[in-house]
């Protein structure tokens, strides 16, 4: 059954006498890639219009993909952007608010009843 493994000169082979065979080893290290360093800043653009200080972080963004733009070793490209989108949102929507609270108001003011 388990016959032994010989070369063309008849010598026996590794194969035929399993623990002379060294034990696997293990391959190269995967290769992982480098990030980029983060712009802080895009990070600071994300938090300050998620807290609701929109034109913090609108400054904070634009200042940040400038910056990136600039410097292609840096990532937060897209934290930058969506603290930009966030503080718009967040900014129109404080206006909004505001406006239509001042139009309450002056309507409460005009159609009050008279004493």
């Amino acid at each position: 059954m388990n016959q032994p493994h010989t070369d063309e000169a008849g010598h026996e082979t590794a194969a035929a006498h399993p623990a002379a065979m060294p034990p696997p080893q293990g391959g190269p290290y995967p290769y992982y890639p480098v990030s980029k360093p983060m712009n802080n800043l895009a990070l600071v653009a994300l938090i300050l219009s998620v807290s609701g200080i929109g034109i913090g972080g609108i400054i904070c963004g634009h200042i940040a993909r400038k910056q990136i733009r600039e410097n292609p070793h840096q990532d937060g490209d897209t934290l930058a952007l969506a603290g930009l989108i966030v503080g718009y949102c967040a900014t129109i929507l404080v206006t909004l608010l505001i406006a239509a609270y001042v139009a309450f108001i002056i309507f409460m003011i005009n159609h009050a009843p008279t004493v």
